[in-house]
């Protein structure tokens, strides 16, 4: 009920304050924002945004709401919830939209954007439905004999995942988009000047939210692969590792992120010159690699052969 609540509220309250220079500010909802891309003619973009932020967390909680109330027996249901858990992630595109959006613009006087409340109500939203989903999944297995512990994954593991520390140290770290309004007003951002800029305009919460996800997670994740491989005969380590693993996965967004970059770009296009950098697509093939990392290691053993 608290995740409907917020929904509700985080879809109609304003999430992004625009001002321009020699233009009327302008101020966003999650909803406004949707209508205003597609009267803009991006309609692939829009329609992005509006199934993942607004048609797939609406339908979750209703499908939350029917296996809750509809009787099940144990087990049942774990399919849907496991599709769920795994989709849930991506309703935060659009946070990580006003994200980016509040880096990009810092143009000085020609061009700022500021985060408002919609953003965290929406937030709150999707990490409630998130948790909602997994308490959700832990009754459907009631009864069930906990996971086996895995055995040391073979050596492809780790050098994915070295591969994809590397990649995503370096996506983060280097400028993905150069952003130019007439020669006088220029900005790069990264990811980790972008989270800085965040923490330095007082946008803290914001701020952590981007770097928790996009930043600690995955690079958490990828080290943890190795960390499992490295243990090598020790089961009791490889149960902790993977005990921690689990639930990092679901938080590590750098491929949500991603996607928000795309849509910045599109909503931006126009407004200001952006040139896309090689990092971009560094942190991309970066979070493709933690994913892969992540399936290798969860997938049931059948799947994975």
């Amino acid at each position: 009920m608290l995740a409907t609540a917020a929904l509700t509220l985080g879809l109609i309250l304003p999430v992004i304050h625009f001002s321009w220079a020699l233009k009327t500010d302008t101020t966003f909802s999650v909803l406004t924002g949707i209508y205003d891309l597609l009267q803009g003619g991006h309609l692939f973009i829009g329609l992005i945004i509006l199934v993942f932020s607004v048609i797939f967390p609406v339908t979750k909680i209703l499908s939350l709401y029917a296996l809750w109330f509809v009787p099940l027996k144990a087990g049942s249901g774990e399919s849907a919830l496991k599709w769920l858990e795994f989709l849930g992630k991506w309703s935060m595109l659009d946070v990580f939209v006003v994200g980016i959006l509040v880096g990009t613009l810092d143009l000085g006087i020609l061009s700022e954007a500021t985060p408002r409340i919609g953003a965290y109500v929406f937030t709150l939203a999707i990490l409630l439905s998130m948790t909602a989903t997994r308490r959700q999944s832990h009754w459907a297995r009631r009864g069930e004999s906990p996971a086996p512990v895995p055995g040391r994954p073979s050596f492809l593991v780790p050098v994915l995942a070295l591969a994809a520390l590397g990649l995503l140290g370096a996506g983060l770290d280097l400028p993905l988009l150069k952003i130019d309004k007439w020669i006088f007003w220029r900005n790069e951002y990264s990811v980790l000047k972008g989270t800085s800029a965040l923490f330095q305009q007082g946008h803290a919460p914001l701020a952590v939210i981007v770097a928790g996800f996009v930043i600690v997670a995955p690079m958490l994740q990828a080290a943890g692969a190795i960390g499992l491989w490295a243990v090598g005969g020790s089961p009791r380590v490889r149960g902790w590792i993977m005990a921690v693993l689990r639930p990092v996965g679901r938080w590590a967004m750098a491929d949500v992120f991603a996607l928000g970059l795309a849509v910045v770009l599109t909503k931006i296009n126009g407004v200001v010159n952006v040139e896309t950098q090689p990092a971009l697509w560094l942190l991309v093939a970066g979070a493709a690699l933690v994913s892969a990392v992540s399936w290798i290691l969860t997938a049931p053993p059948a799947t994975r052969a």
